[in-house]
Order: C-alpha cells, then structure tokens, then sequence
C-alpha cells in the first residue's frame, strides 16, 4: 500500500492509500472542527451544518444527493465530534469521481433552504431528545461537562434544542466561511485509485475555498470532577477519567488502545 500527499496552493491537504487489489474507493474530507470550535451561542452548529448540507447543493437537491449515489451502489454519511466534522462516501472504483464531486460539493455550494431547515431542526431536536433518554451516551456528556466546565469542550456536540431551533442560513455560512478553510482540513481517499487523478479531482472543485480560517480556538483546561444523576431505571452507568497525554504525543495511540 503507497501513501502519498500533496498540499495544494491555497493549502489543502490531500492524501491517498492506493489499494489495487480492492475493486472500490473510499474518501472523506475530515474539517477541523466540532463543538469544542463553537461559542456557546453557536453550540450544535456544528453537527447541525453535517445535517443541512445533505439537504440540497446548488447542483443537486436532497433527492438527487441521494439518487446519484445508491444508483451505483455506493453510500455517503457524515458525523461530527467535539473537534472534527467528516463526510465520506464509499463507491466502486469507477464512481470515485462522482463521490468526490458530491462530497465537494458539501463544502462548497450548500443551498441551506429555509424550508428543509425547518423540518431538519426539528429531526435534530429529536436526536436530542433521544440522547438525553440515552443514559449511555448522557454520561459521557455529564463527564465532558465535569472535566471541562463553563468550556466549549465541555458542552454537547447536538448542542441545546433552544440554541438549534435558532440557527439560520446566513450565520452556516458565516460560521463555514471562517472555520472550513484550506489549511483547516484534510481529504483522503483509500482503495483503488491513483493520488495524481484523485488530486486534480479536488483541486478542480476546492481550489477558490479560504485559505485560512478566520477563528482562534479556545484554549481549554482540564479541572476534573464529580457529577451524579440519580434515575428510576434499572441501570448504572459510570465514566471515571484523568488527564493524559496529547493526541500530538508519539504515545497517543498506544494509551488509546489501552
């Protein structure tokens, strides 16, 4: 398996494993930021704009989104995390093109209609709900909030339902044009297909993004803590934590695996 990377001239990182013995690719761009990039008015915008963006391009409307996909089989989703946000698809080797054309397109020309935003803040409130019915996910939330407090790192990545019914289009577009920049992500794409090929594919559709985002983020604190719910259920779930080392430090992945 060759590994190989470019960065393009206004920044932009590219990276490709080229696998021939697979018949399919599989690529992403990985943005970074998340809820630990986010004021606290902006809390969930995040994970809201991995919504939205799925709900209509300047090129295609949510339908087609997913017609030109499942129509050679493939499949595309997101998530975002406290300090990433990715979407990536998953096609057979001749169709890499397409994802990556739709992929791209998430970044650079999502319509964020009023009415799909209407009944998709409601579809995340929702989600929301769900997860605070979720003791197994509430944890980790009540745990971020004990290890961070009064932080960005220590607030949901869904945000609260409030501050999510209040989002609009043009403060997506303001929050994306300051934090989805160049030099702020990375693409890459794994499987059967050439680096050259699959790098002019993005620069031909991400050469005119930002350069540089136009934010700083917070410097967190780690303060630790204790937090208790106490519910009617038949259940218990505990987060016990410390501090470790950085993700940066050469030993990260092996305390991850721990």
């Amino acid at each position: 398996m060759e590994i190989r990377q470019t960065t393009l001239k206004n920044g932009l990182r590219i990276i490709t494993a080229e696998r021939p013995e697979i018949e399919t690719v599989s690529l992403g761009i990985w943005v970074h930021t998340g809820s630990a990039a986010e004021t606290e008015e902006d809390n969930g915008i995040s994970h809201f704009i991995e919504h939205m963006v799925f709900k209509g391009t300047k090129k295609r409307t949510s339908l087609q989104i997913s017609e030109d996909i499942e129509n050679v089989g493939g499949a595309t989703n997101a998530y975002t995390s406290r300090h990433f946000t990715c979407f990536y698809a998953k096609m057979l080797k001749d169709d890499a093109e397409l994802a990556a054309d739709v992929i791209c397109d998430f970044i650079t020309s999502p319509t964020f209609d009023e009415k799909e935003m209407v009944k998709e803040k409601e579809v995340v409130v929702q989600e929301i709900k769900q997860s605070n019915d979720a003791p197994d996910d509430l944890v980790f939330d009540y745990f971020q909030e004990a290890a961070f407090p009064n932080q960005a790192s220590g607030r949901t990545i869904l945000g609260p339902a409030e501050y999510v019914r209040g989002f609009t289009a043009e403060r997506m577009r303001h929050y994306m044009q300051t934090h989805y920049a160049a030099d702020n992500m990375v693409v890459a794409a794994v499987g059967k297909i050439k680096h050259d090929d699959f790098v002019k594919m993005i620069e031909q559709r991400m050469n005119n993004i930002p350069q540089h985002t136009d934010f700083v983020e917070d410097k967190q604190k780690y303060y630790g803590g204790y937090k208790t719910e106490c519910k009617d259920i038949e259940q218990t779930h505990i987060v016990l934590g410390f501090k470790g080392t950085s993700y940066k430090d050469k030993d990260y992945y092996k305390y991850y695996y721990l």
